[in-house]
């Protein structure tokens, strides 16, 4: 099969940061995920981690803060609520982070936190395998909570 589009035209997802074009959202045609990635200058994403996505991104415009964890977290015990609130702490003081620029390529494996903060007006491509709302959202400068956020996706 081959399939011909637009860019114009792919699924557009608001994001309180920006937005970003589903180039290929995976399901039911391909085994991977493709976005372009747009982040407002002095905005940042959630500090999250995914369960089972892994991804690849490139930053094609602007410049950005990586932040970024070194140790997994624990999923079993996120899931059960286990973590008391000074674990939590410990490990966001430990956060990374790394200015990522034009042409700056940086991997995320499952269950390592990351966040990116836009320095200037960015525009980065990602792919990943595709679990598109595996998200477990830490911290999040408009609250969101975990997994897909119904209202971005109109």
């Amino acid at each position: 099969m081959i399939k011909f589009e637009n860019v114009s035209s792919v699924k557009m997802v608001s994001k309180p940061w920006g937005h970003e074009k589903w180039i290929a959202s995976g399901k039911p045609d391909f085994k991977y995920a493709l976005k372009e990635i747009f982040i407002k200058k002095g905005t940042r994403s959630s500090l999250q981690f995914h369960e089972l996505k892994e991804e690849t991104n490139i930053v094609t415009k602007g410049t950005a803060a990586l932040h970024y964890s070194d140790e997994k977290i624990d999923l079993a015990k996120f899931k059960l609520n286990k973590y008391i609130d000074e674990e939590l702490e410990k490990i966001i003081k430990s956060i990374k982070i790394k200015e990522m620029h034009e042409g700056s390529v940086f991997h995320v494996k499952p269950l390592f936190l990351h966040r990116v903060e836009a320095l200037t007006d960015l525009t980065m491509i990602e792919a990943s395998t595709i679990e598109l709302d595996d998200v477990y959202r830490l911290q999040d400068d408009t609250k969101r909570q975990n997994g897909k956020i119904d209202n971005e996706h109109k």
